[in-house]
């Protein structure tokens, strides 16, 4: 089967396969174009990863501060294996610029090319069927002229023949006048003649010009297309799949290497050699420091040189903050929730220094127990405190209850 033998009368059809063809070519060409950018951008992206944390080693190593500490780190297997894993993932990246460049160099370039060289073969080669099509048309045209004017002479001398005829049998024509029309007839007969040899050598002509047509020109036409298409497009991009597949695979073995190279490190990792050149490095060989003595100090007694500076919560305090919940309450809800949840908040915080100063008394008067020092003024005031710190804790505690059913 063949593009001129089968496909003589689609060449239309053969011309559309043929531009998508080209088409295809554009679309791989755009494909590589794009495959290769992400794999320069990928092996950037990795080499700036990388870079990161090869400055950051880089820097610690060269600081004038870099001690045992750094050392002990940087020398330890883990680490090693660090630098490592660093190392092979810019070799990686070498790997991955490697394909980029091949594919757009070797590869793409060579696509676009054949695609430019393929559009603008198919267009001649199209040009010239198209070219053969007219001369055949225009063969054919010539053809439908000849016809016309055979039939037309045709006409004619049958017209003249008649009229001759019609003169010769009647009476009252004249001899000139038959004369004349038979020289008429001869005369159209003559041209009828001329004009059916024309028009049968036009057929001959046109058959001759139809059949080198369709049996010669379109089909070698064509087939020369089949053949161009076969070599620029088909064996074109097989050759160009095989090349990609081979780019790919050409990295396979350094990607081996780059894998096996970290494994091989990575399994010497050890944790007892790395513990233990910490310890090796880091240790001073310093005694434990000796224990500590109890130092007991003693209390001197104060009510002998100043007064007691302590005093409770006032009657009237408590009258002040009463009237403050008291305020918020009559409000309606939407007015007073806001203020009776601040008020709330304030309470607590008011609650937790009150039970800090309780536990404050109760802590000193703990001290003065255990010492058997307390004069009965520094006794009595202490207690005194002690209660008005509980008074005023359950005065917040329902005030507290009192803001939480009006909010409820």
């Amino acid at each position: 089967m063949g593009f001129g033998s089968d496909l003589w009368d689609q060449w239309k059809q053969v011309e559309l396969y043929c531009d998508s063809g080209i088409e295809f070519l554009d679309r791989l060409n755009d494909f590589l174009k794009k495959r290769a950018e992400i794999e320069a951008d990928y092996a950037k992206s990795l080499q700036k990863l990388v870079r990161g944390h090869k400055d950051e080693l880089a820097k610690k190593s060269s600081e004038k501060s870099v001690g045992t500490f750094q050392k002990a780190v940087q020398s330890g297997s883990v680490s090693q294996s660090w630098s490592q894993l660093l190392n092979e993932t810019d070799n990686l990246a070498a790997c991955h610029l490697n394909v980029s460049t091949t594919l757009d160099i070797d590869l793409r370039k060579s696509v676009k090319s054949q695609s430019k060289e393929n559009e603008k073969l198919v267009r001649h080669q199209f040009d010239e069927i198209r070219k053969a099509n007219t001369e055949y048309k225009r063969v054919c045209d010539n053809l439908e002229k000849i016809r016309g004017k055979y039939e037309k002479a045709m006409r004619d001398m049958e017209a003249a023949k008649s009229a001759y005829e019609t003169a010769s049998m009647d009476m009252n024509t004249t001899k000139k006048d038959i004369e004349k029309l038979r020289n008429d007839a001869e005369k159209k007969a003559m041209l009828g003649q001329e004009a059916t040899k024309e028009y049968k050598d036009c057929i001959a002509d046109t058959n001759n010009q139809k059949k080198k047509y369709y049996t010669e020109t379109l089909p070698t036409l064509l087939d020369q297309i089949q053949k161009e298409d076969e070599i620029n497009r088909i064996a074109f991009l097989k050759t160009s799949f095989n090349k990609y597949t081979d780019t790919l695979a050409s990295q396979l073995e350094p990607w081996k290497t780059v894998t096996k190279s970290m494994k091989d490190t990575f399994t010497t990792i050890d944790p007892t050699y790395d513990e233990d050149l910490f310890v090796k490095l880091m240790r001073t060989g310093e005694s434990v420091p000796p224990d500590f003595v109890f130092e007991e100090k003693t209390f001197k007694d104060s009510s002998t040189t100043r007064k007691t500076n302590m005093r409770g919560f006032t009657k009237t305090r408590d009258d002040i903050d009463e009237n403050k919940e008291d305020a918020i309450v009559t409000l309606p809800p939407k007015q007073g929730r806001k203020k009776a949840a601040e008020r709330i908040k304030h309470l607590d915080k008011e609650l937790v220094e009150v039970e800090k100063k309780r536990q404050g008394v109760e802590t000193l008067i703990g001290v003065y127990k255990e010492k058997g020092t307390t004069d009965q003024n520094v006794s009595r005031d202490l207690g005194d405190q002690r209660e008005a710190l509980v008074r005023r804790s359950d005065m917040i505690i329902l005030k507290k209850h009192k803001l939480h059913l009006y909010i409820a």
